[in-house]
């Protein structure tokens, strides 16, 4: 679920949710943190109760993509909306963690694909990954 947004101050950028939107697990970059971190030993298990539908021609839908794509957002810390929720908006995400070290939320950014191209994803890790670390810390975490 959103819990809060910060419209960018362009004016013809907007966030398309409003808090309390839920996001799918398998299309939003925050969603895919959640899966990673939380739920990557249950993909199966969760594609098969609930089999996802194509939202764009970009989006993930079968066991194997979402675990491969899982096992990424493990290894770089960070997942990517890459156009698999809304055709033209690409998003990134990177997981908060309490006191515990779990994963309790995710930070992310969301642009037009136009503006936060593909080349433009390490340094916007970078930026994210920072953030939601320095929120880790602020919640507890060590």
């Amino acid at each position: 679920m959103i819990v809060s947004v910060f419209d960018s101050p362009h004016p013809l950028l907007r966030a398309a949710f409003s808090p309390g939107t839920l996001t799918d697990l398998y299309t939003s970059s925050t969603g895919k943190i959640f899966l990673g971190y939380l739920h990557r030993h249950r993909i199966g298990e969760i594609i098969e109760r609930h089999v996802p539908p194509q939202r764009t021609t970009k989006s993930i839908t079968t066991v194997e993509a979402l675990e491969t794509e899982a096992d990424r957002v493990l290894a770089t810390g960070f997942g990517v909306d890459d156009e698999e929720f809304t055709p033209g908006v690409r998003c990134l995400a990177a997981p908060v963690t309490g006191s515990h070290g779990r994963v309790v939320a995710a930070m992310g950014i969301t642009a037009a694909a136009a503006r936060f191209t593909e080349s433009r994803i390490p340094e916007s890790a970078r930026h994210v990954k920072d953030s939601a670390c320095s929120l880790s810390r602020l919640i507890g975490h060590h």
